[in-house]
């Protein structure tokens, strides 16, 4: 089984002075609004998975496993993709593969400083698959899961879209109304993404008291449907792990 797991794009930060936003060779790497793919997130993601060629590494020889590919690329202030660059190389053809998909790329809607559209400087983390890295059946779908993928499960609307899910729905104060002294509370979660996108199988890796694993446990399995994982081209059932951690102020 050959594929890839597409990582979300990651953002450096770094500063640098308003008089300069208007030179060209100026690259940000922290700005008012990050680049974004013309269409969006779940577009990107499409993209990387219509286009690559996941039997690269199979066809030189690659052995079973996972090999990641970590790409530098600068969405410039016209939205074009330049400055291309694998950060790693695992070899058997796979950074020469990667380099090829982003720079291929169609038009980015460009990063935005103070009014000015900016270059900005991306990260793109890609994980070719050659064979079957690790399954396991008996979930409560009775389906196969998986816990490496070619493309992992994702809330929807991502990062922001969970982050958003937690702002509104968490109690937040509760380990404080339970009498927790100031500190951070993180609570480790496993679960199952059912191929239908279903949360299901919650349980707490750690319980930090007051009541955190609880509202943690509970939040998760109010989660709406996930966009589940996708392996060769199919929705499968996939066990992943999230923190949530809460904080008591002094």
């Amino acid at each position: 089984m050959l594929g890839l797991m597409i990582l979300s794009v990651q953002f450096l930060s770094a500063q640098t002075k308003e008089n300069e936003l208007n030179d060209s060779d100026i690259v940000f790497t922290s700005a008012q609004i990050s680049p974004k793919f013309t269409e969006g997130t779940n577009g990107w993601r499409d993209y990387l998975v219509n286009n690559l060629n996941t039997t690269v590494p199979a066809k030189n020889g690659a052995r079973t496993g996972k090999y990641t590919v970590i790409i530098s690329f600068v969405v410039d202030k016209n939205g074009n993709v330049k400055s291309v660059a694998a950060n790693n190389s695992p070899g058997y053809g796979m950074a020469e593969e990667a380099i090829r998909i982003i720079k291929n790329s169609p038009k980015w809607i460009p990063a935005s400083q103070n009014g000015y559209n900016v270059a900005f400087q991306c990260r793109q983390a890609i994980s070719f698959v050659v064979g079957e890295t690790s399954a396991s059946g008996g979930n409560v779908y009775g389906e196969r899961t998986f816990t490496s993928v070619q493309i992992e499960a994702e809330f929807p609307g991502g990062r922001d879209g969970w982050k958003n899910y937690l702002e509104r729905n968490l109690n937040s104060n509760l380990p404080s109304s339970n009498g927790a002294p100031p500190g951070r509370y993180t609570v480790n979660l496993d679960f199952l993404v059912a191929s239908d996108g279903h949360i299901v199988e919650v349980n707490a890796l750690n319980n930090p008291g007051f009541g955190t694993a609880e509202e943690a446990i509970r939040i998760l399995k109010r989660s709406p449907n996930w966009k589940p994982a996708v392996q060769n081209g199919v929705n499968v059932a996939y066990r992943g792990r999230q923190s949530i951690t809460f904080v008591v102020s002094k």
